[in-house]
């Protein structure tokens, strides 16, 4: 079997991709993946809070925007994200 590499850019599309699919369990396996290689990641810090959300997940959704909002604080997506995901929490309570 032949191994595939790809950049963490071409694994973000993929990953991006499967979200916009509904593919949500393979965009959050992605995910990870990347986060793997670089924790930092922005980017794809926000898109795994978006799949979590999606997949009703939004203790784990709001903690992706910490961590991101924690290496970037004026990370507008994350901002956003997170004052969804804290309304929706309040709402549930």
């Amino acid at each position: 079997m032949a191994t595939v590499s790809l950049t963490l850019s071409q694994a973000f599309d993929l990953a991006l991709s499967a979200y916009q699919a509904r593919k949500l369990v393979e965009s959050e396996q992605l995910c990870r993946q990347i986060l793997a290689a670089d924790p930092g990641c922005l980017a794809v810090l926000n898109l795994l809070a978006v799949v979590h959300a999606s997949l009703g997940r939004n203790d784990l959704a709001l903690a992706c925007c910490d961590r991101a909002l924690s290496l970037r604080p004026d990370f507008a997506e994350a901002l956003n994200n997170r004052g969804e995901r804290a309304s929706k929490s309040e709402a549930l309570r």
